[in-house]
């Protein structure tokens, strides 16, 4: 069961506050249900490997999941901010951390066991008290190689059929080399 998040101090129109608690409420309590209220319709959301979200039931289905490869995920926000006023919107930025293990099936693969930890950095348009746009960065490629480091060290093979994780990766339609 995850922490409770602390009161909000203040009258509660603090956007930073709003942010945080809603993640809180997404990712830690699962309420769902959280992301139609907190998300205007109009919402457009920006995430890694080109991933476009047009509306809350995008979002909705991208955290479904998530939260089905990894079914005891955590997200802490470590630092959130905002600048703006209630007449021309608030841009909200947020530091956040997951962990979780990839015990469940999904666009990572099969499950790994992994133990998987992340860093993140969102940035949330907020207009009329509902979150309008989202734009998300996180390291898929770091996530990747934990769900990979551990399928080799239970015995598994890496994506391209041998014993050791792939060096190279596609960014963007680049190849980018990862070293040797």
């Amino acid at each position: 069961m995850p922490q409770p998040l602390p009161a909000s101090e203040g009258d509660g129109t603090d956007p930073a506050a709003f942010v945080r608690r809603t993640l809180h409420d997404v990712w830690n309590r699962r309420l769902l249900n959280t992301i139609r209220a907190a998300y205007g319709e109009s919402y457009r959301g920006r995430y890694p490997s080109g991933r476009r979200f047009a509306g809350p039931g995008d979002l909705a289905a991208f955290v479904l999941g998530l939260l089905a490869a990894f079914p005891d995920a955590k997200v802490t926000t470590e630092h959130a901010m905002a600048l703006g006023n209630d007449r021309d919107g608030y841009r909200v930025a947020v530091r956040w951390r997951f962990e979780g293990t990839h015990e469940g099936h999904g666009e990572w693969d099969a499950p790994s066991g992994a133990r998987v930890r992340m860093l993140g950095l969102s940035h949330f348009g907020i207009e009329r008290g509902r979150i309008v746009a989202e734009s998300t960065l996180f390291d898929e490629f770091a996530l990747l190689e934990q769900v990979w480091a551990a399928r080799l060290a239970a015995g598994g093979a890496a994506p391209d059929g041998t014993d050791r994780l792939p060096l190279r990766r596609r960014v963007e339609g680049a190849v980018v080399d990862g070293g040797a």
